[in-house]
């Protein structure tokens, strides 16, 4: 199951990268960001959360060179050719376990034989906010504070109709009729939100002839945000180039260059009970009734929630920039039946992140203390795979693609963070050797490696029958020797009905190929270590008088040799259909996903060091359907053409089997319980204020 996105209508709306290309356009696929943030990751799911502990993000292949970082989200959208969807075991079982979660392949654009050809595309655009809620006026919050506080006074005093008393009269207004009338009337969102724009410039060369083609674009973008300090700029270059350097040997080499410069607002609208601790959340918990400054020229307070007009003074930038470089070579063994390939790609990329709140700041109740975050994290992505591959047409009956191969892929970064208090406002967080402190830094470093050996043959029969399978051998660090290494096989067969000789005078439909597909795929990060940690003791051990410290190590985890992989069973059918002339297409599937041995932690054995330990457990499915109509209403009517797309999508995801020991309440025993299942009890209806219908 394949889902197509073609970037060419995309970029007429201007997206930041390419995943904004992704939302509503491919059945299977959602896209959602936790905040607002301009430039913010997306968060892309295919067919629902394929694990309950480990990331549901996809892999990335981007020319050939796979991926699991947020590289792929700095690729200017003008460069892109096209976005492919792989959503079943059989489409994605090349890519092994890593491509568990369904894989996004990504085509850049490339040369073409020919003069060369410049091609300049430019936009602005405006952008304003949608229309919020709208806050209380003064009035409004002030009189509904009074009926708040009589509630509560008639409640607390069990006064009808909460009681049996009689309303004494006792109860004083929080509010008077002078006061509300003469109150100020702020709207604290006209302080955290405003009009927004988006800058973008695109400008490519390409061309090329039959020995050498080359394609090289430049990108700039900068997205003004909606919010208080938030904001995007991005430069990238990219280069594409090919080489017949001998008749036998064509050398591909990709280069990719970005840097990123975020703004980031505080302005994601979580919650966080009254503390107000964000823009969005501080605005429309501030009182309307309050100005911006007090009689002494001080920002306002109320109670621990910040005033929204002094969010202007948080400061958070982050800067990323990277680059990556992919390097392959094709060469022809034998009459172009037999072929050779090398691939080498890296992928480098750095983050520094800056983060300062000032002394006259309330943030998260605290005000008089200035605050900052400075870190630096480093990234390193390596690809090296090696394939033999055959491909043979027999007589326009028979076509035959195989593909034998093995890969290195290898993953390392550093980290480096340090949180400080009390900085000089006007050095912040350029020089935190002037701040007073207190000082807590930490540091990560990190590496694993994954290895592969893999298989492919498909067999396409008079252009209507094709079978292919999948055996692919995936090893990785993490588990121990015994558990190390699992096979993820997978196998497919279409019939393309349309190719059938009874199907030539149906005129009306273009295409119709029905499929199925079977696959196994497997996951190893479990974010634990499985090995038996050391660590310092808390305290020396001394000799000699005291005079001799000795520092013990002491072993903080154990060994578990018994967790293996994480294994996801993939079933699919589906249809495809093209009819009208291609005025009407698209797809459905119908798929179910099992997923066993999953990847968790249980509590440790009796008088154990440790009081969680990894696991294998459960067994939990995921069924559903999802579907693609695509339409071509007007065709280049007098250079006018208006095409649609509806996505559909339904799964649901039921348990098996839990973990071994799990406390199993009384309604949970039944088939197909659901996973996110939340019981509460039944209600009749609201209780009388005169009790007539309370039960006994």
């Amino acid at each position: 199951s394949v889902g197509k996105v073609n970037m060419d209508e995309i970029i007429k709306s201007t997206p930041m990268n390419f995943d904004q290309a992704l939302a509503g356009r491919v059945a299977g696929v959602v896209v959602t960001t936790s905040d607002g943030q301009v430039g913010s990751e997306a968060n892309i799911v295919i067919r629902g959360n394929n694990s309950l502990t480990q990331s549901s993000a996809p892999l990335y292949v981007i020319d050939g060179f796979p991926t699991e970082s947020s590289f792929a989200s700095s690729i200017s959208p003008a460069d892109i050719e096209s976005v492919d969807v792989l959503k079943d075991a059989s489409a994605s079982a090349i890519y092994g376990a890593r491509g568990a979660n369904g894989v996004i392949l990504i085509t850049t654009k490339k040369g073409a034989e020919g003069a060369p050809r410049v091609t300049l595309e430019s936009s602005y655009s405006f952008v304003r906010n949608y229309k919020y809620l709208e806050p209380l006026s003064s009035t409004e919050y002030m009189n509904f504070a009074n009926v708040f506080s009589k509630e509560s006074y008639l409640l607390n005093h069990d006064m009808k109709p909460y009681g049996i008393n009689d309303y004494d009269g006792g109860w004083s207004p929080v509010f008077y009729p002078d006061q509300i009338a003469s109150a100020t009337n702020t709207n604290w969102l006209d302080y955290i939100m405003k009009p927004g724009s988006i800058n973008n410039h695109s400008l490519s060369l390409n061309g090329g002839n039959k020995y050498i083609k080359y394609y090289v674009g430049g990108n700039y973008y900068d997205q003004v945000g909606t919010v208080i300090n938030s904001g995007m700029r991005r430069y990238t270059l990219r280069s594409n180039l090919t080489a017949q350097i001998f008749p036998f040997m064509k050398v591909s080499t990709i280069l990719n260059i970005f840097s990123n410069d975020f703004t980031n607002s505080n302005a994601d609208g979580g919650g966080a009970g009254g503390v107000g601790k964000d823009a969005l959340q501080s605005a429309l918990m501030f009182p309307p009734n309050y100005s911006v400054y007090d009689s002494e020229g001080n920002y306002m307070r109320y109670r621990s929630t910040a005033n929204p007009a002094e969010m202007a003074m948080y400061n958070d930038n982050t800067k990323s920039s990277g680059w990556y470089v992919n390097v392959s070579a094709d060469i022809n063994l034998y009459k172009d039946l037999l072929k050779v390939r090398g691939v080498y790609g890296l992928n480098r990329e750095q983050a520094k992140r800056s983060l300062y709140i000032p002394t006259t700041m309330l943030w998260y109740e605290v005000a008089g203390v200035s605050r900052g975050h400075i870190g630096d994290a480093n990234r390193d992505d390596r690809t090296i795979e090696g394939m033999l591959m055959y491909s043979q047409n027999i007589r326009d009956i028979v076509s035959i693609d195989a593909v034998l191969g093995m890969g290195v892929y290898n993953q390392s970064g550093t980290g480096l963070e340090v949180d400080f208090k009390n900085a000089n406002d006007n050095i912040g967080p350029d020089n935190i050797a002037a701040a007073e402190g207190p000082f807590t830094p930490t540091s990560s470093k990190w590496e694993n490696e994954k290895r592969s050996q893999f298989g492919r043959l498909a067999v396409d029969v008079l252009d209507r029958y094709v079978v292919s399978a999948t055996l692919r051998r995936d090893g990785t660090d993490k588990f121990f020797p015994s558990k190390k290494y699992a096979w993820f096989p997978s196998v497919s067969a279409a019939w393309k009905i349309t190719s059938e000789p009874w199907m030539q005078k149906v005129k009306w439909i273009d295409l119709l190929k029905v499929r199925a597909s079977y696959g196994v795929t497997g996951r190893d990060n479990l974010g634990t270590s499985l090995y038996g940690l050391y660590t310092m003791a808390p305290s020396y051990v001394k000799f000699g008088n005291n005079g001799i410290n000795y520092i013990p190590y002491i072993k903080s985890g154990a060994d578990y040799p018994d967790v293996t992989w994480e294994k996801t069973i993939m079933k699919n059918v589906g249809i495809d259909f093209y009819f009208l002339g291609n005025r009407l297409y698209g797809s459905f599937d119908l798929f179910r996903n099992d997923v066993t041995d999953l990847l968790g932690t249980a509590p440790g054995e009796p008088l154990s060091m440790v009081g969680m330990r990894p696991v294998n457990y459960g067994h939990y499915y995921r069924a559903g359907w999802d579907a693609t109509l695509n339409s071509v209403n007007i065709k280049n009517l007098g250079g006018f053409s208006w095409t649609s797309t509806l996505t559909l999508t339904k799964y649901n995801m039921y348990w098996v089997k839990r973990t071994e020991n799990y406390d199993y309440q009384v309604y949970q025993l039944r088939e197909k319980e659901p996973m996110n299942a939340q019981y509460f009890y039944h209600v009749t209806g609201i209780i009388n204020e005169d009790r007539s219908n309370m039960p006994d």
